[in-house]
């Protein structure tokens, strides 16, 4: 009996030493089953080794069954990434992450809920997807960008026919305007070819801003549009229209000093920062930054 012990605790011990090793693949409960193996003689070892190979077989079981639901249809919501419901968890994994931990079925998916909120937005990304080394995934995204461009294209060729016959409405130049600033955005296009549409743009913002449309965001793109068209004169006329349109609005005087700052326009940039403080403008926490932050550069 001494004998058979002694040879458990040998046997016991190489168990331990061995299952302390490999701990990582045996899974959690390795201090559990080396005490039970060395406070339970003879039949602890037996135990531990029995719970050991029930869950190795438990293991080889869930692998194959894994590998059986990859032949089962799309259709077949077996696997945890096809029981997601996409839609709703779309807003919660950034779409970069997904393209490339997610199966194509949930990828696809995905980025079609994104694209149906705003196409030009999500075009940075899908300009990435297209040489993605996932051969389904590129050619998706390139599916995605003629789909969207020929969308973008057949709406411009709308407003065009409309503007040709001559329909000048807000709402007609609003429209117009929009899509071709989608267009734009919807990338994979030469600097001729962007400055021909960003100069269509520019003088319909201007024409929008003649006839009464002129918000705050549309003076900003105008502005933005001319000097990206290295056309400074404009944008400074209708900087001075801005403040003019907009008089108890910080934005004009923002956009002003982002303009003279440009500009290298020194004189004017402090003028501009001056009549904002001495005015009975309400300023946001951005446009108090801008004047305390001036405000000490220029003492």
């Amino acid at each position: 009996m001494l004998s058979l012990l002694l040879l458990y605790y040998v046997l016991a011990a190489v168990y331990s030493v061995l299952r302390w090793k490999y701990r990582d693949r045996c899974g959690e409960d390795t201090a559990g089953a080396i005490t039970l193996v060395v406070l339970l003689p003879l039949f602890g070892l037996f135990i531990s080794l029995l719970r050991d190979g029930l869950r190795s077989g438990y293991l080889r079981l869930s692998r194959s069954t894994g590998h059986l639901t990859d032949e089962v249809a799309d259709d077949q919501p077996v696997r945890v990434f096809r029981t997601l419901d996409v839609r709703k968890e779309s807003n919660l994994v950034p779409l970069e992450e997904a393209l490339l931990v997610n199966d194509h079925t949930s990828r696809r998916r995905l980025m079609l809920d994104f694209l149906k909120d705003d196409p030009g937005a999500m075009m940075p990304l899908l300009e990435q997807a297209v040489s993605n080394e996932d051969t389904e995934t590129s050619h998706y995204a390139v599916t995605a960008v003629v789909e969207i461009k020929r969308k973008l294209t057949l709406s411009i060729q709308h407003y065009s026919v409309r503007y040709e016959q001559g329909d000048r409405s807000v709402a007609m130049l609003g429209e117009y305007a929009e899509a071709i600033r989608q267009y734009m955005h919807s990338g994979f296009m030469d600097r001729p070819t962007r400055r021909t549409y960003l100069s269509t743009y520019a003088r319909l913002l201007g024409e929008l801003i003649e006839a009464g449309g002129g918000d705050e965001q549309v003076f900003n793109a105008k502005i933005h549009s001319e000097m990206e068209l290295e056309r400074p004169d404009l944008a400074l006329q209708y900087e001075q229209k801005f403040r003019e349109a907009h008089t108890d609005s910080e934005q004009p005087y923002l956009t002003a000093l982002q303009l003279y700052y440009d500009l290298q326009m020194k004189e004017a940039f402090f003028q501009t920062l001056q009549a904002l403080k001495q005015s009975n403008i309400k300023v946001s926490n951005t446009g108090l930054n801008v004047i305390r932050y001036w405000s000490e550069k220029g003492a």
